[in-house]
């Protein structure tokens, strides 16, 4: 039950949205199956979902350092990047560049180590971690000031992409470009 779950929770995010009940529902579920099971990467995907649909940035924080502390518990490398995968995002969104930063670098330590290519599924996201990385970096880096590192960061991103013709990929990638773009051209107007 907590498999087909897993992978209905993640199906019903990218056709009904994180934000539907039912998405809700069905992860809520898979919590309480969790609480009834020793720790597991299944257990991960889960939280990984909740993650995904939470709605406050309290929440969002807390489901992003139950997967940091899941993932060290575990000491799966795989595991390990996708819970700094989702701290990166969440750090960005707290106003903490340079923590995002450091959850990107870390994370992708552990990318470069393995072969996680197949982690650009519909459970985590349906993008590959390294392309997010290296977008997320454009987008703080240029908040911390290196406005080309930033461009340098999102272009890498752009060419992983499209290096594994991984469609979510590049159309993540191009999102982050068109992103650092626009915020790029707006401060150049502020100037």
């Amino acid at each position: 039950e907590l498999e087909l779950l897993i992978l209905l929770g993640s199906a019903l995010i990218n056709t009904q949205g994180p934000g539907a009940p039912v998405v809700a529902e069905g992860y809520n579920r898979a919590v309480a199956l969790c609480e009834q099971l020793a720790p597991s990467a299944d257990h991960f995907a889960v939280y990984w979902g909740q993650w995904r649909i939470a709605r406050t940035l309290a929440d969002i924080r807390r489901w992003a350092e139950r997967l940091l502390h899941l993932a060290r518990e575990l000491d799966e490398p795989g595991l390990l990047l996708q819970a700094h995968h989702a701290n990166w995002p969440t750090f960005f969104m707290l106003g903490e560049p340079r923590t995002c930063c450091d959850h990107i670098r870390r994370g992708l330590a552990y990318y470069e180590q393995g072969d996680f290519h197949d982690h650009a599924n519909i459970i985590y996201g349906g993008h590959d971690a390294q392309v997010c990385g290296r977008g997320e970096a454009g987008l703080a880096l240029w908040l911390l000031g290196y406005p080309e590192q930033a461009r340098c960061s999102a272009a890498q991103g752009l060419d992983w992409a499209r290096q594994l013709r991984h469609a979510g990929s590049i159309v993540h990638a191009m999102d982050y470009a068109v992103m650092l773009r626009q915020h790029v051209e707006q401060g150049a107007d502020v100037t």
